[in-house]
């Protein structure tokens, strides 16, 4: 029987944060003022540290410096992002346990907060079709700091991925969790098999009391 290996992005198949790592990108091409960046930075970080559960209050100030973008250039320069920063920052680890999963021939699922052209550039990447993301409203040619839907983070990752697994007449029974992050943990409950990447000291308690497996990634 076929399985899929549901695979979070930050902190679990790269090293940090993918979209605090686009706005560095952008700040030392000088797309953005520095007040911006440090600002933006400092939500990042709470979040990281769990000071900041819900990840969308720095998503929603991200995306305000991208309201009335160019559609296409935001997208471009996304596409440089990724190919020639973010490429350097996943785990040889997580590639090693996408690679055991392809040879089960097992499916692989990314599942990100992170915005739509950060994700797609990603799963290009890393030739993975299925994924699912937060994904920017864009009207006329322009972004319009909006998004379709929800952030996906927290339960709406569970929801997101109940409805992928429906439409392709998957269970959470077939289902491998990999994540990083409180928020995580969520959807890793209903996997039949979790894995925490390199956790902090509550998610460690977190995986000793449930028995799930820990993995260290460098």
């Amino acid at each position: 029987m076929r399985e899929v290996a549901i695979f979070d992005i930050d902190g679990t198949v790269i090293k940090g944060q993918s979209q605090k790592e686009l706005l560095f990108f952008l700040y030392l091409n000088g797309f953005i003022s520095t007040y911006s960046f440090c600002y933006l930075l400092i939500w990042f970080i709470l979040y990281k540290i769990n000071l900041v559960h819900k990840s969308d209050i720095p998503l929603r100030y991200a995306l305000d410096l991208f309201k009335g973008w160019d559609a296409d250039t935001l997208r471009s320069l996304t596409k440089k992002f990724v190919n020639k920063v973010l490429v350097k920052k996943i785990y040889s680890e997580a590639i090693a346990e996408i690679g055991n999963h392809r040879e089960k021939g097992n499916r692989i699922l990314l599942v990100s907060n992170a915005i739509d052209p950060i994700v797609e550039e990603l799963a290009k990447y890393l030739k993975i079709p299925d994924y699912l993301c937060t994904t920017l409203e864009i009207i006329d040619g322009r972004v319009t700091g909006q998004t379709i839907g929800k952030p996906v983070y927290g339960n709406t990752k569970v929801e997101v991925i109940s409805k992928f697994l429906e439409k392709n007449n998957l269970t959470w029974e077939q289902t491998w969790g990999y994540g990083d992050h409180i928020t995580d943990v969520p959807f890793l409950e209903k996997t039949k098999y979790q894995f925490i990447v390199n956790p902090n000291k509550q998610l460690a308690k977190i995986a000793t009391n449930r028995k799930w497996r820990v993995l260290y990634f460098k």
